[in-house]
């Protein structure tokens, strides 16, 4: 009985995709003609680090690997363990295992990872995963859409061909894939919104329209405010965009995190990264002082 599964190559395709390596490749096909002929799912076992603080894309790879198993009707554990995939029937003992590669992080040059800050968190706001997206090297956007989404790789080769012949702006393709990450870890509507958003901040300098006010006294550290404003993840992580030279007030690049505000009549606007802003206004009108 054959029913339920699709054909044995048309598995493979789906499992091999973005795959860097499967020890016992032949095994595996054996596995799932097997698994056609009596009906019955294998057994796919994965694991999660435990200690991992959250969830970002390069959990995701994984994560869309198990979904590809789910989607050809197998059946998925997931343990708490190593990262290795194992794979077999209900009762045997797992001996095939399924590689996937660690995805580049926003940098372009290292593995995604909270601690390097270059990762893009699964419960990042739709503006920051669109813009962070967007951020990335445009050679970088080619792994990330074989990794990350359904699109067929002979349109992703095709794209590739066309965005080097200047056929097409990379920057056009790079957005969206920018929407389609949106959409999935969010929703059509909030993807929409991010683009627009983005695209209005593209036209007008990049400082986007509806920037955050907050009050704060004067003398505040500047760590101390990218952090509260939610501008970096941590008051650490927000000494270390300073100290790279990631940050600016009202256009001036500053590399001391412990810069104590002064405010006067006027907001300052703070600016974090590529896109991501603040007003920032005395806690108390300094006229009035």
């Amino acid at each position: 009985m054959s029913s339920g599964f699709p054909p044995t190559d048309e598995q493979m395709e789906l499992l091999l995709r973005g795959a860097v390596d499967v020890v016992e490749e032949d095994a595996l096909r054996q596995r799932l003609e097997q698994s056609r002929k009596e009906g019955r799912p294998l057994l796919v076992k994965t694991g999660f680090d435990p200690t991992a603080p959250d969830l970002h894309l390069g959990h995701a790879v994984l994560l869309r690997k198990m979904a590809h198993f789910q989607q050809l009707g197998h059946r998925v554990v997931f343990l708490v363990g190593d990262f290795t995939a194992m794979i077999g029937d209900p009762g045997m003992e797992p001996q095939i295992a399924l590689t996937v590669p660690l995805l580049v992080g926003t940098d372009g040059a290292q593995k995604m990872s909270k601690s390097l800050g270059n990762a893009i968190a699964f419960e990042d706001s739709p503006r920051e995963m669109f813009g962070r997206t967007m951020s990335i090297p445009d050679d970088l956007m080619w792994d990330w859409r074989l990794l990350l989404t359904d699109m067929d790789e002979v349109e992703i080769d095709r794209q590739k061909r066309q965005a080097a012949a200047g056929e097409v702006n990379p920057r056009n393709l790079k957005a969206d894939l920018a929407h389609e990450l949106v959409r999935q870890f969010h929703d059509r509507q909030a993807a929409d919104e991010a683009r627009a958003e983005f695209d209005r901040m593209f036209r007008g300098g990049g400082v986007p329209g509806d920037v955050k006010t907050y009050r704060f006294p004067t003398g505040v550290r500047l760590d101390v405010v990218i952090a509260y404003c939610e501008l970096a993840r941590s008051r650490s992580e927000a000494r270390r965009l300073v100290l790279q030279g990631a940050v600016s007030i009202d256009g001036e690049r500053t590399t001391d995190p412990n810069l104590a505000l002064q405010f006067g009549h006027q907001p300052l606007l703070l600016k974090v990264g590529k896109r991501r802003f603040a007003k920032l206004t005395a806690l108390i009108d300094p006229g009035l002082s």
